[in-house]
């Protein structure tokens, strides 16, 4: 290399010197240097443009299964609500054929004690014997309202002035809340005006101004007076069995002073 140098210099009549060559080494030497670094410098470019590219692809990896996770909780949550719809569907479809079993059998009872004293009432002329017969099963009938009602002192204490009323308004909607069906203005009607007529000082208490009960739980004291179920009151009124229980038990604090639904029944009946 240096001998090419030389020559070349010597075809050109320049004068050789040791000082040249040694900066034409320093200059080849730092070229090379400045190569190596170079592509040392590209090396640990690439290495660091290969591990951002990792971290890139981990963070995206993560990224993904975080959005798979939310996906499959939103998928299960779906999934339960959906279950507990259907069991609430279910519970209520049963709770309201339980209801409605409870409510024909009740009004099965009524109709037959109805139509047991509308015959003992036509043949009060006709043998003892078939009287006594006849006595005898609407004491019987009696007895299973009695024990429907789970009020036995109440309705003994009532004796042959029961108001478990047998008027066709009292019936007709017995068979409504069999049926499942919401009374109508016409047949809520015609009750507070039998009421009106036939109880006029249970109505004048109900519609004591200082109590401030509204019309509709004017209507529920009525039916309760006629000692209709909370489930048939429920279903005539179109009312939810909790709201009427908390309205039930807004009645009893108002009207007799006293707290919860339980003694509501008893203490209305006990009004004449």
């Amino acid at each position: 290399m240096y001998r090419v140098m030389m020559d070349f210099y010597v075809s050109r009549g320049i004068a050789d010197s040791v000082s040249k060559y040694a900066r034409l080494y320093c200059a080849m030497n730092d070229s090379s240097a400045a190569i190596r670094l170079s592509e040392e410098v590209g090396r640990m470019q690439a290495l660091y443009d290969y591990d951002m590219a990792q971290d890139e692809m981990g963070a995206n990896a993560r990224e993904a299964r975080g959005y798979m996770s939310l996906f499959i909780a939103v998928c299960l949550t779906i999934i339960v609500l959906y279950v507990l719809y259907q069991y609430n569907k279910i519970k209520k479809r049963k709770f309201i054929q339980a209801f409605r079993k409870v409510n024909k059998k009740y009004a099965g009872i009524v109709s037959m004690y109805g139509n047991a004293s509308k015959t003992l009432s036509k043949t009060r002329v006709i043998n003892e014997r078939y009287r006594k017969e006849k006595e005898e099963e609407i004491q019987e009938l009696k007895s299973k309202l009695i024990l429907y009602r789970k009020e036995s002192d109440t309705v003994q204490s009532s004796g042959n002035n029961s108001t478990v009323d047998l008027a066709a308004v009292v019936l007709d909607l017995h068979e409504k809340a069999v049926k499942g069906e919401v009374a109508s203005t016409d047949n809520i009607e015609m009750l507070h005006l039998m009421v009106e007529k036939e109880l006029p000082d249970f109505m004048k208490a109900i519609n004591d101004i200082s109590l401030r009960l509204t019309y509709k739980e004017r209507i529920i004291c009525i039916l309760i007076k006629y000692r209709f179920f909370p489930s048939e009151i429920a279903v005539l009124l179109d009312i939810k069995t909790q709201n009427l229980s908390n309205t039930r038990a807004k009645i009893n604090s108002r009207l007799f002073k006293t707290k919860g639904a339980k003694t509501l029944d008893a203490n209305i009946w006990r009004l004449k």
